[in-house]
């Protein structure tokens, strides 16, 4: 019972480092697909002005946001993981844990649908 106790916990432990990870490369990726381009103007180009109808004004549109279904992943992976982690014992208990982790991960990835969930 004291095993099954100890890998649930690692298991939970896992999963929030993943939710963890995922949250901050979500912000990051989001943070810098935000940011305006800049273009260095070189000093020896001439700006010519006119006396003329003001040029329309282009509107920035906010980037396509796509998250990577983190959620789904993350989702897998826990429900993957936690299946895993029911069979075998000892060592074999662990590698099964870690296989339905990844395999979890990857079919949650594919198969829920929660792309852009994390998106503003």
């Amino acid at each position: 019972m004291k095993q099954i106790n100890t890998n649930m916990a690692m298991i939970l432990a896992g999963g929030a480092l993943l939710i963890a990870l995922s949250a901050g490369a979500a912000t990051l990726a989001t943070q810098q697909a935000m940011q305006p381009d800049s273009k260095p103007v070189a000093r020896s180009e001439r700006v010519i002005v006119r006396d003329s109808a003001p040029a329309p004004v282009t509107q920035a549109r906010a980037p396509a946001c796509d998250d990577g279904n983190v959620v789904g992943n993350i989702l897998g992976g826990t429900a993957g993981g936690i299946a895993g982690s029911q069979i075998g014992s000892g060592s074999g208990q662990t590698a099964a844990t870690i296989a339905g982790t990844l395999g979890g991960a990857y079919l949650g990835g594919e198969y829920i649908p929660t792309q852009n969930a994390t998106c503003p």
